[in-house]
């Protein structure tokens, strides 16, 4: 009888601990309004999307993500298709060299706890680049040792979120970056929400004029590119994407930052 007791004791102990986790994994999922997404490539663009997946907004964070969304509006696409289809402008545009070896793309993603939208855009940008053979690492999550340690210092423990704080604090330098801390992803979030609301990117004709001329100036090696693929290309080139991700993609894992920088010194001599 007593052995009869402990079985339904462990059994509903069973049953309460299954519904707290689905709980929990639902709320990962429903419980706020609003996912958000950051994509560093030079071009620095964010993306608040829904619970489906649809884009809500976007936001350049730099000079060279607002030339390329100038003439953009991804409102209603599904984050993935907004996320590969901005990767793609970067590349027409210049800012991804489709010829070169040494490209990056950092991707942060805030989601909940189940991180099943950071699996549906990593997957979709592997798939982009492979598709168009373009050897590109792909970062997520990253943070360096300066990083971590800044980040501990704030009492922040997620990468991503601390990322999103320090976003914030762009906006807002006279806010004490402490008291964006304390607030939960959510709040966060709900800010960023309030920025491209009030302070929406304009569709600039100069802007569109200069995203224009790059696209022109890079057509060509872009076409090129492009006209080279074939079924039979696409197989060669899996096998060295692979290998790229395990080579030069874990040096940019390891120090975005400092790997990025070359780039750009390289770049600019």
């Amino acid at each position: 009888m007593e052995k009869k007791q402990t079985i339904i004791a462990l059994a509903f102990v069973v049953f309460i601990i299954s519904c707290a986790v689905t709980l929990i994994i639902v709320l990962g999922i429903t419980a706020r309004d609003y996912n958000y997404i950051m994509i560093e490539i030079n071009p620095r663009v964010e993306f608040l999307c829904d619970k489906n997946y649809k884009v809500v907004s976007s936001k350049a964070l730099n000079e060279d993500a607002a030339i390329v969304l100038s003439d953009l509006d991804y409102t209603g696409l599904d984050i993935a298709t907004a996320t590969t289809d901005f990767m793609d402008q970067c590349a027409r545009c210049g800012f991804i060299d489709v010829d070169d070896k040494n490209n990056a793309v950092n991707i942060t993603v805030i989601d909940g706890l189940t991180q099943a939208l950071d699996v549906h855009i990593v997957e979709h940008v592997y798939n982009y680049l492979r598709q168009k053979e373009i050897l590109c690492a792909v970062c997520e999550n990253y943070e360096d040792r300066d990083m971590y340690d800044e980040k501990i210092t704030n009492g922040v423990g997620d990468i991503n979120k601390y990322k999103l704080v320090k976003r914030l604090h762009e906006n807002h330098p006279g806010v004490d970056i402490l008291r964006l801390t304390k607030l939960s992803e959510i709040e966060l979030i709900n800010m960023v929400h309030n920025i491209h609301t009030t302070l929406p990117d304009k569709h600039d004709e100069s802007l569109q004029n200069i995203k224009k001329q790059m696209i022109q100036d890079n057509i060509e090696k872009y076409e090129k590119h492009m006209a080279n693929i074939t079924n039979s290309t696409q197989q060669k080139f899996a096998q060295t994407f692979d290998q790229y991700q395990n080579t030069i993609g874990e040096t940019y894992r390891q120090d975005f930052e400092k790997e990025y920088s070359i780039w750009q010194m390289n770049t600019i001599n």
